[in-house]
């Protein structure tokens, strides 16, 4: 087939990213909760950009924050990993009564992490980043939340301006 060269790339919606400071670039750790105080945490230099969080944590210890949801619709929870031991990315009601998915944390290079999960009845998210043991671990940089899925968005197709090209 023949097509027109050019023209414009069509517009393709990017997803907004529901985790404030998933990259930790204002150089701070909040809107992330340190729960109760008891996690080591600091800024260290990044995996592609200036900074990243770093978790010196314990067992059942907690970096967390609390993130509007729309009830019963798909998440998907991407970020970045490296120096992991033993922590959890683990999402919870809004009110921290139910745990709703979990996925473990590991790897001693930068590794990307992916969670999928359904928001059920609630309209707030618990997004945790949990010790498991003693000597739980890790730095974490460009994590992000996005609704799943959506409607692929409409790419116009090229006329083919040669007559018969298919033989048919």
């Amino acid at each position: 087939s023949m097509v027109k060269k050019g023209g414009e790339e069509p517009d393709v919606p990017v997803a907004e990213n529901l985790l404030p400071n998933g990259d930790f670039e204002t150089g701070e750790i909040k809107p992330w909760d340190n729960l109760w105080g008891s996690n080591q945490v600091s800024i260290v230099d990044g995996r592609d950009s200036k900074y990243a969080m770093s978790v010196i944590s314990g067992e059942w210890k907690h970096v967390r924050q609390v993130v509007s949801v729309e009830a019963n619709t798909d998440y998907v929870i991407t970020g970045w990993v490296k120096d992991a031991v033993d922590m959890t990315l683990l999402i919870k009601d809004g009110g921290d009564s139910a745990n709703l998915k979990q996925a473990g944390i590991s790897g001693t290079e930068w590794t990307q992490v992916t969670l999928e999960f359904n928001s059920g009845s609630y309209t707030s998210v618990i997004v945790s980043l949990m010790g498991n043991t003693a000597n739980a671990k890790g730095t974490f940089d460009d994590f992000s939340m996005v609704k799943k899925g959506g409607e692929e968005p409409d790419v116009p197709v090229a006329e083919n301006l040669l007559p018969n090209g298919d033989f048919e």
